[in-house]
């Protein structure tokens, strides 16, 4: 019988680039592989789910660059997941032979699983203020159609808001000013957590405006810094410190 993956946690703590830093809670599958295993991880789209299996997409660069495919013997739990959503997930290739930057398609064995914020890019209303508490730190990379941001802040449970949205302002120009936009739930008594997201720009490489890319923008303890991506997936200079 096919093993569901019922209860699963992901420490995020360490840098996204690196993302070794799992910790697998998975009491049907059998731990995390054994102490010292080198884990892959990253954030997929959730392609399939059956009572067989699971399949996840996954794009590393900017919006034309290849789809890998990952496929899993065992089930999600469909009352946690759904096909479509983004997840962070951490696993090792069946064949064991898949290792750094330059991963494929293939068989895969999941060893955790967890949701991401799951957002889409909104355009601001006349006269919005585009002001934001200021992030303890944060990093963004383009997945595809996809921009992923991890951010360091300050909470008790969940943000208030964590909205990545477009000055209606500047939809006029090659390159929009975008913003994250985020509200504590609690700053006074809460503390330092880490927040993943993924936000799908496709409806926004769509426009027939036909933009070449985005500024982002968002605040941070030391002021305010900002990014510029194309659709090829230009990197980011430098991440927010």
């Amino acid at each position: 019988m096919i093993k569901k993956i019922k209860s699963l946690c992901l420490a995020v703590l360490s840098s996204v680039i690196a993302m070794t830093a799992i910790s697998a809670c998975n009491s049907d599958s059998g731990g995390n592989g054994g102490g010292g295993t080198d884990f892959q991880t990253m954030i997929v789209t959730i392609a399939s789910m059956t009572d067989s299996g699971t399949s996840f997409t996954y794009q590393n660069g900017g919006v034309t660059s290849s789809v890998i495919t990952l496929t899993s013997t065992q089930a999600l739990n469909k009352k946690a997941f759904k096909e479509g959503d983004r997840a962070m997930i951490a696993f090792l290739y069946e064949n064991g032979n898949q290792s750094g930057t330059n991963l494929g398609s293939g068989e895969i064995k999941l060893y955790a699983i967890s949701p991401v914020i799951n957002g889409v890019l909104k355009t601001s209303e006349t006269g919005e203020s585009m002001t934001s508490a200021p992030l303890e730190s944060a990093y963004c990379w383009m997945a595809g159609p996809y921009i992923n941001i991890q951010v360091g802040c300050v909470l008790r449970k969940e943000p208030k808001k964590f909205q990545l949205v477009l000055d209606e302002k500047t939809a006029g120009e090659e390159y929009p000013s975008v913003y994250l936009l985020f509200e504590s739930d609690d700053e006074t008594n809460g503390v330092l957590k880490t927040v993943v997201s993924s936000f799908n720009l496709t409806e926004f490489w769509d426009n027939p405006a036909n933009y070449k890319g985005f500024k982002l923008k968002t605040s941070v303890l030391n002021g305010q810094r900002e990014w510029t991506f194309n659709r090829y997936g230009m990197a980011p200079v430098e991440p927010l410190q």
